[in-house]
């Protein structure tokens, strides 16, 4: 299957952000939830910030995220307070072989380890409620071919 080429880093890139409802498991510290989702219900789904994105792109940055870091902090800044402990994401391939149906949510499913004492009590009295994810890529227009 032809996936989309990885969308580098350059000066014309532009951050983006997503947030996402959350789950806990109060007694090991874990948050669980949807960090990215690009189709829900059979249709293409638009972030606040008004971009979408393509679930195979979405596969390439949660592998390499995966790999190469595995961190969270507060708000985008400062330092660790949580680990990514486990990591699926949700393409066409995944969802028929586990079975589901053909129009499950297609997305990056996470879970993560709060470490933070202040993050965790921020979790459990629900003032954190969601996950933020935060990248770069180059914006187009829906339908624009790739330069």
């Amino acid at each position: 299957m032809d996936r989309p080429s990885e969308t580098p880093e350059t000066p014309d890139t532009q951050p983006v952000t997503l947030v996402c409802a959350v789950e806990k498991a109060d007694d090991q510290r874990l948050v669980y939830g949807w960090s990215s989702v690009a189709v829900d219900k059979g249709a293409t789904v638009t972030d606040l910030q008004g971009d979408q994105i393509d679930i195979y792109d979405l596969e390439k940055a949660s592998l390499r995220f995966t790999a190469e870091s595995r961190v969270m902090n507060e708000r985008h800044a400062g330092p660790q307070v949580a680990t990514l402990v486990a990591s699926l994401v949700f393409t066409p391939e995944v969802i028929k072989a586990l079975g589901l149906p053909a129009d499950y949510r297609q997305g990056w499913f996470t879970a993560w380890h709060i470490n933070d004492d202040d993050v965790w009590a921020k979790v459990k009295t629900g003032e954190y409620s969601g996950l933020s994810i935060e990248g770069r890529a180059t914006r187009r227009e829906i339908g624009e071919s790739e330069a």
